[in-house]
């Protein structure tokens, strides 16, 4: 990543922005694969728990 003409903040933002994309991305992915693979309910279930978790873990780790 070039650094020209940008200072190290907007840097850091750029960078964030694209790790958001490639979590929601990654969500979706993983709901697309649950709908296609299986329709059972405890599946869902847990999956909303992990999704849960994982939002939980971003907002800690950003915070």
């Amino acid at each position: 990543m070039d650094r020209v003409g940008a200072k190290d903040g907007g840097q850091r933002k750029r960078m964030f922005k694209n790790n958001q994309l490639g979590v929601t991305n990654l969500v979706i992915g993983m709901l697309q694969n649950l709908m296609t693979e299986t329709n059972r309910q405890d599946e869902i279930c847990g999956m909303g728990e992990v999704m849960g978790w994982a939002g939980t873990r971003e907002v800690l780790r950003l915070g």
